[in-house]
């Protein structure tokens, strides 16, 4: 690959830590606003949230994964 391709993977990369960041404070704000609702809520949706953002998480880590092992397969990074 060219150093092109090499600038764009660190690009993603770096959004995708913008994502990461984005997420977490989504989670931390929507945490916030369910422990003033405490009433209505069920541990049941505590539970999805949490997953949810769990997933998020886990997503983001699978695309971080993918694109280094097509930077690798491509030599513009060094095998992790």
């Amino acid at each position: 690959m060219s150093r092109r391709s090499a600038d764009q993977i660190a690009i993603i990369f770096q959004q995708l830590g913008t994502i990461r960041t984005a997420v977490s404070a989504l989670q931390l704000t929507e945490e916030n606003h369910l422990a003033t609702l405490r009433g209505r809520q069920t541990v049941d949706d505590d539970e999805a949230l949490h997953m949810s953002f769990k997933r998020l998480a886990e997503d983001i880590t699978d695309m971080e994964e993918v694109l280094a092992g097509i930077g690798e397969a491509a030599g513009d990074i060094a095998k992790l």
